[in-house]
């Protein structure tokens, strides 16, 4: 998993910054830096680039009651643009809580889903909110869990692992090149 998880960083990454420099130049792509935080207290620094449409996401960052687990999300969005004033973005990403340094076992894992309403508040500050839904595998070899972040909504057993699902919204604010 841990060999999965950084191979596929990587290759996320190297394609979002090899396509940074095309999505300056074509008007029809986007670039977007950002910080955003969801109601489970995760707080990120967020990229997006691709198409109008069709975009990849990358955020780091971390969790105000889990200080020293890193949460890296990796997914894709859909931008549906109802007019010049509003736009919806559908998003999906793996996210991951990564305990004890990169240590297969002290990994807890799973996907969100977001649906943002996106509001400018300039030409290029943008203002994005909406739910989110958010199902994370405990790892049972994890001294923390992801229980003790909020209330789940909430639990599934399997043996030994717990999946815990959340539901609430996230706020984010970004800047487009």
């Amino acid at each position: 998993m841990k060999k999965i998880l950084i191979l596929t960083s990587l290759a996320l990454m190297s394609v979002l910054f090899t396509n940074t420099a095309n999505a300056q130049e074509n008007s029809n792509n986007i670039n977007k830096i950002g910080v955003s935080t969801s109601s489970i207290l995760n707080t990120a620094v967020d990229y997006r680039i691709g198409g109008k449409s069709f975009y990849g996401l990358a955020q780091i960052g971390f969790n105000y009651k889990e200080m020293d687990a890193p949460v890296i999300s990796l997914g894709a969005g859909y931008s549906a643009i109802v007019s010049d004033k509003l736009s919806i973005n559908s998003e999906l990403a793996f996210i991951g809580y990564f305990y004890d340094n990169l240590n297969e076992d002290m990994i807890d894992k799973g996907f969100k889903t977001n649906l943002l309403l996106e509001f400018p508040l300039t030409s290029k500050l943008l203002l994005m909110t909406g739910p989110n839904l958010s199902i994370i595998e405990e790892n049972s070899g994890n001294s923390s869990d992801t229980k003790s972040l909020l209330n789940p909504l909430t639990t599934f057993n399997f043996g030994d692992t717990d999946v815990n699902m959340f539901v609430g919204f996230s706020l984010g604010i970004s800047y487009q090149f």
